[in-house]
């Protein structure tokens, strides 16, 4: 036989609980949106009795993702490609958060190149691949968005000048780069004159590098990032076998 004092009892702590989640509020809007979602109107942590979801996080809607570092997006890509990596076994290339610098010496001019990480052999240490990351993603403006295009371009001609020809890919060299939550694969393709370009400056009909960019991939949608890791793992396959001619 139930007891009808108890019964009530409970319904006045139910009543009087927090019916809402734990939040990371950033306006004052999402504050109110909360407080009232909450049933927090009038109450302190003290007068509530009892926290019904405490173990649920909500994140408030805020626009475009972005990182308060950009170390924490540099360690998520590398983890992710480690881990994808690992999946099939012991492979002739790694993933390494080592940064990778090419110095690049022309004619009247030089650049110098930083990446964010690399795949190399495991023996040499030859990079087979490059890592650019920014904590903020590709198109939050114009301006970063075309600066960021020319900071990987000037990476992949690094790789390019350093590495020289490739059958890798279909001749093409690629760069894995993540801004805040989204992930890009760049495929790069020079045609032999463009290396005589870089080498010695001559010019011919097809000195162009041609880069193509496929995604993004979104690291909190799981379809996006099981599909990614099939094609890193691909990519890691291939470069296992991979030739380079300099």
């Amino acid at each position: 036989m139930s007891d009808p004092d108890a019964k009530k009892k409970t319904e006045e702590v139910e009543k009087d609980s927090w019916a809402g989640s734990f939040a990371l509020p950033e306006t004052q809007d999402d504050w109110k949106m909360l407080e009232k979602l909450g049933k927090l109107k009038n109450s302190t942590l003290h007068s509530i009795k009892k926290m019904a979801s405490g173990s649920k996080v909500l994140q408030v809607p805020r626009g475009k993702y972005y990182a308060s570092d950009e170390a924490i997006v540099n360690a998520a890509l590398l983890l992710f490609l480690q881990a994808v990596t690992g999946l099939s076994g012991n492979h002739d290339v790694k993933w390494t958060i080592e940064r990778v610098s090419f110095k690049l010496d022309f004619t009247n001019a030089r650049f110098t190149t930083i990446t964010d990480g690399a795949m190399v052999t495991k023996n040499s240490g030859k990079t087979r691949g490059l890592c650019e990351v920014k904590r903020k993603q590709l198109g939050h403006t114009d301006q970063s968005a075309a600066t960021v295009s020319k900071q990987e371009t000037a990476e992949l001609v690094g790789l390019i000048k350093n590495n020289g020809s490739t059958v890798f890919l279909n001749g093409h060299h690629h760069l894995t780069s993540q801004y805040a939550n989204e992930i890009y694969l760049l495929f790069a393709k020079a045609q032999v004159s463009y290396h005589e370009y870089l080498k010695k400056g001559a010019i011919g009909n097809d000195d162009f590098l041609v880069i193509q960019r496929c995604g993004p991939w979104r690291v909190n949608d799981p379809a996006c990032m099981e599909q990614l890791a099939v094609i890193i793992l691909a990519i890691v396959l291939l470069a296992d076998k991979a030739r380079f001619v300099s």
